[in-house]
């Protein structure tokens, strides 16, 4: 069996998840198990930060990379329920066993129905709102004129025609969209 020295740097390497084959998973964890024995390391000092190592590899297979990539699809969840329904995260304590962080509110199982000012959900509804209210003349709060379009421009062309402010090419200009729209 190979002896081994503790590699240099092992304190700022990051993590990588590796894919391993369900079926391998036992002939892993127990070479893995292997290196946890005195006899793998080439001086007491490896020894010990072998062990340790080991034991935290052990570990992060069941939990730590997996949690650090599972929160990395979450901070993505957050973002865009933010962008689309307007909800504000916070972030709470940093768990000191994983460095991971807690995000308040929790991601719940269904979205929220509701929406806050500045959600771009509720901006695309108020543009929705908006062109039913200028094509059919459907009130809203967002659209409160009952008129639509073709009804608002006319009363502005009788509006224009009744001061007199207006040339005549722009009036005409004005009864041509009037009747487009109809």
């Amino acid at each position: 069996m190979p002896v081994y020295t503790f590699p240099s740097g092992y304190e700022t390497a990051e993590c990588f998840l590796v894919p391993i084959n369900a079926a391998m998973i036992p002939l892993v964890a127990g070479a893995l198990q292997e290196m946890e024995q005195r006899r793998c390391w080439a001086t007491d000092a490896d020894y010990e930060l072998g062990y340790n190592a080991i034991v935290e590899i052990e570990a992060q297979m069941t939990a730590l990379c997996v949690a650090k990539l599972v929160q990395s699809n979450e901070r993505v969840y957050r973002l865009l329920d933010n962008a689309l329904n307007g909800t504000i995260y916070t972030t709470g304590a940093v768990e000191p066993l994983t460095g991971l962080v807690t995000v308040l509110p929790p991601i719940a199982d269904i979205p929220p129905a509701e929406t806050q000012d500045k959600a771009l959900r509720l901006d695309v509804a108020k543009i929705f709102a908006l062109v039913d209210n200028l094509t059919n003349g459907t009130v809203s709060i967002y659209a409160p004129d009952p008129r639509n379009i073709r009804e608002q421009l006319e009363d502005l062309i009788l509006a224009a025609q009744s001061t007199g402010e207006l040339d005549d090419d722009i009036l005409a200009k004005l009864a041509e969209m009037a009747v487009l729209l109809a």
